[in-house]
């Protein structure tokens, strides 16, 4: 099943936790995949029952996370734990694996710049959804994007200071991506995370051929569906 973005929504507020709600519940065993960022430490910075990789920056005063975790189909909103300033971009996906598999993740954070790198990651599975993120210390100004070809998933809506990105990646390799995120220098922290496409369960299937078998040139009639994996044949006929 080829990987695709559900749906996402964002929330931010100047207090100890924000929420945000999905336009419609998501689909049980979908995978949902948070991006949070909070103006305190990591051990501050969490979505309860979600799995997360996060980096601290700026002396510990700040941080990002990502959170993941399977659907159960009831989870119409996602709250993000923090300190006094919460950011959240919330999304659902089909076509990754369940149970979750990851396909690598890294971090870097650089005081006082521009933009930021997320350092790079190797892949080793060629259909892998590959998430970024990136935060400032202060509230943003100017145009903010990512490089490599990763899309921009979520930007706030004031104040901006998180950045969230994705590349649905076709082929393994090297990843990574710099955010763009202020005209002015500020402290900073990235980080890039792969998750593995789902894999198709194998198909058996039976095939009846019927005919007349010899040494000579014969027409042979088959009816079936035929695949690489295992294949049960049913022979009838006249063998001379």
């Amino acid at each position: 099943m080829a990987i695709s973005l559900v749906q996402q929504s964002k929330s931010q507020t100047n207090s100890s936790s924000t929420t945000a709600s999905y336009g419609t519940s998501p689909t049980s065993g979908n995978i949902l995949i948070a991006i949070g960022y909070t103006n305190g430490t990591t051990s501050a910075l969490n979505i309860s029952g979600f799995t997360s990789h996060e980096v601290g920056y700026s002396g510990t005063g700040q941080s990002i996370g990502v959170f993941y975790k399977v659907s159960d189909g009831t989870e119409s909103s996602i709250t993000l734990n923090g300190n006094t300033i919460c950011r959240l971009h919330i999304t659902e996906w089909s076509g990754l694996a369940n149970p979750i598999a990851t396909d690598g993740q890294n971090s870097n954070t650089v005081n006082s710049v521009k933009s930021i790198n997320t350092n790079s990651i190797s892949t080793t599975n060629a259909d892998d959804l590959i998430i970024t993120a990136a935060a400032n210390s202060i509230g943003s100004s100017g145009t903010r994007n990512w490089s490599n070809s990763f899309n921009t998933l979520a930007d706030d809506a004031s104040s901006p200071r998180l950045l969230s990105g994705y590349l649905i990646a076709t082929a393994t390799g090297s990843y990574d991506s710099t955010a763009q995120l202020h005209t002015s220098n500020s402290n900073s922290g990235a980080l890039i995370i792969a998750f593995k496409q789902s894999s198709s369960s194998p198909v058996r299937t039976k095939s009846k051929i019927s005919g007349t078998f010899s040494s000579k040139p014969i027409k042979v009639k088959t009816s079936g569906t035929f695949t690489t994996k295992t294949t049960k044949v049913k022979t009838s006929g006249t063998f001379i």
